[in-house]
């Protein structure tokens, strides 16, 4: 499993640089082909929240305006968001959601699961009514990283960033609502 976790970052570091790479360089005109998968969104004034739903996983949540998302279909029923600013690749983050049969996260499952070493790890509501492990984990190829887990719906959402971002990722989970 931390193999698996490891070529995933490896994987999404590429697909982010890739992508952002890519965005400005098709918005900018100079390749001038349209990727179907990366998805754009700008609408709005400065500054507001755009909003994201997904209804396969019976979630949605506001984020940033300026960001851009694609959506990887994973092995065994896993499913991965990747959020990032295109001029900016070190604003983004990710979530995982994997099919999960328990009704708890254990700390032997986040020490099992994650790309490195685990500090600072902590069961905390980041709403009244949402409760979330949260960790700093020590990813190979990203550094620190603010990891903030949950389960809903037979699913567990595993969302990733820069240590730097803890404050701007947390206001955007604090987002989050269910439809059940």
């Amino acid at each position: 499993m931390k193999n698996t976790r490891y070529i995933l970052t490896v994987f999404i570091l590429g697909l982010t640089l890739g992508a952002g790479g890519t965005y400005i360089l098709v918005g900018q005109g100079g390749l001038g082909s349209n990727i179907s998968r990366l998805k754009v969104i700008g609408e709005g004034k400065p500054n507001e929240n755009v909003l994201y739903t997904n209804e396969q996983y019976d979630f949605s949540f506001r984020y940033p305006q300026g960001l851009i998302f694609e959506e990887f279909e994973e092995k065994n029923g896993a499913h991965t968001i990747v959020f990032q600013k295109p001029d900016d690749v070190k604003t983004s983050f990710q979530i995982y959601i994997t099919p999960y049969e328990e009704s708890t996260i254990t700390g032997d499952r986040i020490l099992y699961d994650a790309s490195g070493p685990v500090t600072d790890l902590k069961e905390e509501n980041i709403r009244e009514d949402f409760l979330a492990a949260t960790f700093i984990s020590e990813a190979p190829i990203l550094g620190k990283t603010r990891e903030i887990w949950w389960l809903h719906g037979g699913y567990l959402f595993e969302v990733t960033t820069y240590a730097s971002l803890d404050t701007w990722i947390r206001d955007i989970i604090k987002t989050v609502e269910f439809k059940k």
